[in-house]
This record gives structure tokens, sequence and C-alpha cells, in this order.
């Protein structure tokens, strides 16, 4: 067995029976979780009560009956695999829920979808000592996992889920590898998670969907930032289960019940934050597992989403799998010289004097190359027609968030959360000292971050088989190859350095900055090598 249940041996049997009263005393939207209520339109939770008719009674029906009524019990079973049921039982759903599902009609605002943070999670929402599962997303990994939790359970008392694991690893098979190791290594070595308390999935292809309800303890509560993927796995796991419960089903019967099952048989999900309003207590075998609401780090989350169409957000966030566009044979494309790097109007990325990037997109953003940030700010104001596709959003720069990026060597990430990652590769001599400069839409938040390839994939040493140092031309055909493991000792990722306008006072640099914020000092005279990379990150 995967998991000791003697961890919860009281909690089972003190609170299970209670929550099931406490959950489904009051009808609740089967997709949100929120209470119904008929009486204001205006109110969250509001949904129209449908008066069940009386059905007209035909005389073919009711010789049916008749004959059927004469029938051996085992003889009505038969008959009945064989004919497709119209019962259903009736799901209930709020009117906001039936509008985003059917029309993806929707409007943002707070009291329809709330986004707590995850503090508040925890002290109302969740019982003291309930089991926790974690659920973090590979897009953007680590920046899903919040280290506050620490402060409300022990590490050996959650379990961690990485989810949309298939846009890291093509086949479910690969996962067992390096992934799973690095995975394990990191929460491992800086959180004192026990490895068997860890887990890697992928909710949309039902990777490990066995392994993960023998694993986890029944009455569990699953967390995570907001759109990790909590609902999807359950539906997943619900899915599983329901397929093996009826494994005689025939073909055309199994894809009837997978396509009614995606409509409504488990939790709601969406693209849109704070979709899931309540905890929606789902029945999957003998187990209950409860989908909590998810939690962001940032109050400007909602006017992020606001900002964009429901059509960009749905884009936005579905990521690219690194296996193809992250790797190093990927695409890339050269970016130079104060040249911006726009990231399809979110936020713009300013390359610093006397300096070549390669770049690699592993997001799902239409990037573009602009001259420089005084031709942004005129396409923000006036966007042609057939740049239309570049601009997402129309935040003009002095609204958004100004950062500049801590020195770096080699390529590194800039992880964009909830989005993906753009792979940074430096190129050529270093002519300069210059710091790259970011704009962030306020609600977006990013971080830089070890190249994650080294750690999934053995890459080039830069060594022959006898360690003998090789030209860079010569990699590819001489160079040995090795796995990176992670070392707690070094950061694996920094924050960006927020900018602010007290910050410009005296001397005003983007150095002076990181001076003042760091206390250490960066000039023209330090060199970053890769003895000293990380002096600069902070995590």
């Amino acid at each position: 067995m995967l998991i000791r249940y003697s961890r919860f041996p009281r909690l089972i049997r003190s609170y299970s029976i209670a929550l099931s009263y406490l959950y489904n005393k009051d009808p609740k939207c089967k997709s949100c979780g929120i209470i119904l209520q008929n009486d204001s339109p205006e109110k969250p939770g509001y949904y129209i009560r449908y008066e069940k008719k009386t059905p007209v009674v035909k005389q073919s029906d009711l010789i049916y009956k008749k004959y059927k009524s004469k029938l051996e019990d085992e003889e009505v079973i038969q008959m009945n695999n064989t004919e497709d049921s119209n019962d259903s039982k009736t799901v209930l759903s709020c009117i906001r829920c039936r509008q985003i599902q059917n029309y993806s009609n929707f409007k943002l605002e707070i009291d329809q979808y709330p986004i707590h943070n995850l503090s508040t999670i925890m002290t109302t929402l969740i019982p003291r000592n309930a089991p926790i599962v974690y659920l973090f997303n590979s897009l953007d990994f680590p920046m899903g996992i919040n280290p506050e939790i620490f402060k409300f359970r022990k590490p050996h008392e959650i379990f961690f889920i990485m989810t949309k694991s298939d846009n890291l690893i093509q086949k479910e098979t690969a996962y067992e590898n390096y992934t799973k190791q690095f995975i394990e290594d990191y929460l491992n070595k800086k959180y004192d998670v026990p490895k068997e308390n860890i887990f890697i999935t992928s909710g949309k292809k039902n990777w490990k969907t066995f392994d993960l309800y023998n694993g986890i303890p029944d009455q569990s509560y699953i967390i995570g930032s907001t759109n990790c993927g909590k609902s999807t796995l359950i539906n997943s796991l619900l899915l599983n289960k329901e397929l093996k419960s009826n494994s005689s089903m025939s073909f055309q019967k199994r894809k009837k019940f997978m396509n009614r099952f995606k409509n409504g048989d488990g939790p709601g999900t969406s693209y849109l934050p704070g979709y899931t309003r309540d905890i929606i207590p789902v029945q999957i075998g003998n187990k209950t597992f409860f989908d909590v609401p998810g939690f962001t780090t940032t109050s400007n989350l909602l006017n992020f989403y606001k900002s964009m169409s429901g059509k960009s957000i749905n884009q936005v966030i579905k990521g690219k799998q690194m296996y193809k566009h992250g790797t190093f044979k990927s695409e890339y494309f050269t970016i130079k010289n104060k040249q911006i790097l726009n990231l399809q109007g979110l936020g713009y990325v300013v390359i610093p004097s006397d300096s070549i990037f390669q770049i690699r997109n592993v997001t799902n953003l239409n990037l573009s190359i602009q001259k420089d940030l005084e031709k942004v700010q005129q396409l923000i104001k006036d966007t042609p027609v057939s740049m239309k596709d570049n601009f997402l959003t129309n935040v003009p720069l002095k609204s958004m968030d100004k950062y500049i990026v801590p020195p770096f060597f080699g390529p590194v990430d800039l992880v964009l959360e909830n989005i993906g990652y753009i792979n940074i590769k430096p190129t050529g001599k270093k002519l300069s000292n210059e710091l790259i400069e970011i704009y962030l839409i306020p609600g977006l938040q990013a971080v830089l971050r070890q190249s994650i390839l080294s750690y999934l994939s053995k890459s080039f040493t830069g060594l022959d088989k006898n360690y003998n140092p090789l030209r860079k031309e010569n990699w590819y055909e001489k160079s040995t190859l090795k796995l990176k493991r992670y070392n707690e000792a070094e950061p694996f990722h920094s924050k960006l350095i927020k900018v602010n306008e007290e910050d410009r006072i005296g001397n005003g640099s983007n150095e002076e900055v990181l001076r003042k914020k760091l206390g250490v000092i960066y000039d023209e005279s330090v060199k970053i090598d890769d003895n000293n990379k990380y002096l600069f990150w902070r995590e």
C-alpha cells in the first residue's frame, strides 16, 4: 500500500459522518459548490427551479409495462443491459455556471468569482488535521507550491500531486524516470516531504489514476492554486472508477457514458479563476474527496483575467509541450540590442544593449519582437488591424508593474504563472552587465528559474569521453551527456526585482536598484560565471 492510514486514525472516524451531513444538507450547484437559492437573481447561487411535468402515458407503454411485470428478475436485468435508459438524476446548476458552460457568457466580478489566499482556505474551509492533497501545475513549477502550507501541516501530512504533466513528458511511462525523480528530489530535499507522498499525473490523459486513488486517504481535501487542475483530476478519478465498475460495457455504451459524464456527473471545470466557489464533496468508490476552491497569492488576479476575453484566457492557460518546444532541438528565434520581446500585450521584455539571446517559447502566447519601448507605446495606443493578434490587451506601460531580472549565467527560464515559460539563452560574447527589464500586467506573476530541461533530460557536458573540454561546435557530435540532480544548496528559482518610483531616487539605474534591494554591489567590474551565477538570486 502506498499510504499509511495510521496517520489519520481518529480523524476518519470522528468527522466523516458529520461532514457528509453538513455538505448534503442544502442543495448545492453541481459545478461550483455554492448553496443554491431561487429568491434573488442578482445574488450568487441563483438557479431556476424546474417543475417536473407529469408525462403523457402512451397505450404502447402500458402494454410494455404489463408484460414486463410478468418477467423474472433475471430476465429484466438482462433486458436492461441491452437498452439505453432514459432515467437520469437531476443535476442542479446555478445560473452563473449554466451561462459559462452553455454560452461562454460571464462577467468577472468578485462576488461571483471569489478568490481567497491559502490562509483563508485552510482556516475557514478545511477542518483541523483533515488529510490534505496539494496540487501544483507543471506549467509554472515551482510557482504553484506555496511554502505557507507548512504552517498548517507537517510535510509528512501532505500529499503532493503535479498535474498537467503531459505538458512536460510525452508518454506516461516516461514519468517513471527523470521527471518523477526530479520532483521527488525537490520536494524531499527542500521541504522534507516523503517521496511516497509525491505523485505525477495528467487528469486530461488519466495518467496514474489507479495509483492516486489508492495512494491518497479517504476524506482528503484537494487544494491548489487557481487553474491547477483540481476538478479535472477529480473527474479523471471518478471516470476511471466508473469505467472499471462497468468493464463489460460495450464500446458504444462506454462512449455515451463518457460523454454524459463530461456533461455533468463530476465537478464543473472551467478556465476561469474562482469558478469553484465552495467545497464540493465527491464520492468515488468507497472514498470521499473534497474539491476545494483555488487560492492565489496576488490580489490582482481577477483584474488580470478581466483584461482579456474568455477566448483569450482559454488560449493562454492551455500551455505548450516542453518536449516539443523546449528542447535544444526545438525551434527558436533571436532577439538583441534593446529590442522588445512582446508577450502578446501581457508584458514586455527589454533586451540590454550589446546582447543576443535565443528564445524558445514554451507558452501558448504569440510572441513577437518590437523595435523599442517607444514603438510599443505607439502600438498599445493605436494597434493596426494587421497586428491585433499580437495584443491580447492594451494596458499602457505606465500601468504595468516593472521588474529587473537578476544577473544569470547560461540558459534560464522566465516562468509565467499559469501560462508556461520562455527559455532565454545568451549567445555570443557578453559585452555589458546591463540588466534585462520586464513590464508585466498587474496580476501576472513571474520568476526566473534554472532551465528545467537539464533536470528532465540528459544535456551536454561540453566534455568528451576523456573529460577534455570541447569547442561548442563539436558538442553535438562528441560531448558526453549528464543528468542534473536537484541541489538544495543552490537556488532553483529567483524572484524578479520589483522597481517602484521611490527606487529611482538618486542614481536611478537598474544596477543601483539591484544594490539597494539586495545589498550586493553590481557594476561593470562584476563578472558572472559558473562559480557565482546564483549570487544575485533570491527565492
